[in-house]
């Protein structure tokens, strides 16, 4: 089949998937496998959702600044990086939680550079 990634309703990239073509963990903001320490993504996300249902461009258009309820059908995933506090001291807060009802949450790690968690450039920011 085929992956479609969006950024705020706009398509961004699509991507052949097979499902039996990786087995290890899904990784944000950095190219696979993590063994590689390339293609880092250098910005910050707010709210990531995976849907195992297609969705439309203008679906994610429409309801990209809500919270959405973590029962929607076909929701997957749902990270909403919002459990630290913005810009505060979040030392030892290292999971993202994963709101949709599958519980898949996941742990901030470092990609070679420490992993801030305190002070202004700290790893939750206002969203």
């Amino acid at each position: 089949g085929t992956i479609t990634f969006y950024i705020n309703g706009t398509i961004a990239g699509t991507a052949s998937w097979a499902t039996t073509q990786d087995t290890g963990p899904l990784e944000i903001g950095r190219q696979s496998p993590s063994s590689c320490l390339c293609n880092l993504y250098n910005g910050s996300i707010d709210e990531l959702r995976l849907w195992n249902v297609t969705r439309s461009a203008s679906d994610i258009f429409n309801n990209r600044n809500s919270i959405i309820p973590t029962t929607t059908p076909g929701l997957g995933a749902y990270y909403r990086f919002d459990q630290g506090v913005a810009n505060g001291n979040n030392a030892g807060l290292t999971t993202v939680f994963d709101f949709s009802p599958n519980g898949n949450h996941g742990t901030l790690v470092s990609s070679g550079n420490p992993l801030v968690l305190n002070g202004n450039t700290s790893n939750w920011v206002s969203g």
